[in-house]
C-alpha cells in the first residue's frame, strides 16, 4: 500500500531571542560538560587509575617540554631501548639507598616530583 500525498503543509518556526538562545547555549554546554566529567570522575576515584593518569601527564609534560634535550643527549648514546632501559636500571639500583634517604628527608614533595628530579638531576633547575 503506498502513502497519500499530504492534502497541506504547514510550517512551524520556532524564534528564539538572545536570553532563550544563550539558556540553550548554557544548557548544552552543560550537558556535554556532564557527559565528559562523569566518566572522568568514575575513573578517578581508583587510587590506581589516578596515579596512572597524573603518571601519564607528567610523562607527556616532561617529553614535551624537554623532549629534544633528552634526545639530543642521548643520541648516538645507545644501539637500542633495550640497552637505555637496562641502564637506568642499572643506576637505579646502585643509587638505591642514596634515593630512599632523599624520599625520607623531603617531606611535603609529591612522589612524582621525587621521582622526576632523580630521573632528570637537577630538574628543579631547569
Amino acid at each position: 500500500m503506498s502513502k497519500r500525498k499530504p492534502d497541506e503543509v504547514k510550517e512551524i518556526v520556532i524564534r528564539l531571542q538572545d536570553k532563550e538562545r544563550q539558556l540553550l547555549d548554557d544548557y548544552i554546554m552543560a550537558k556535554n560538560l556532564n557527559l565528559v566529567s562523569e566518566p572522568l570522575v568514575e575513573i578517578l576515584k581508583d587510587k590506581t587509575a589516578t596515579i596512572s593518569v597524573l603518571t601519564t601527564l607528567v610523562v607527556a609534560y616532561v617529553a614535551f617540554k624537554y623532549g629534544s634535550k633528552i634526545a639530543s643527549q642521548l643520541e648516538g648514546k645507545y644501539e637500542d631501548i633495550l640497552e637505555l632501559i637496562t641502564d637506568v636500571e642499572g643506576t637505579l639500583e646502585r643509587n638505591k639507598d642514596i634515593l630512599e634517604f632523599s624520599i625520607r628527608q623531603t617531606p611535603g614533595v609529591g612522589d612524582i616530583y621525587r621521582f622526576l628530579n632523580f630521573i632528570i638531576p637537577g630538574g628543579d633547575k631547569i
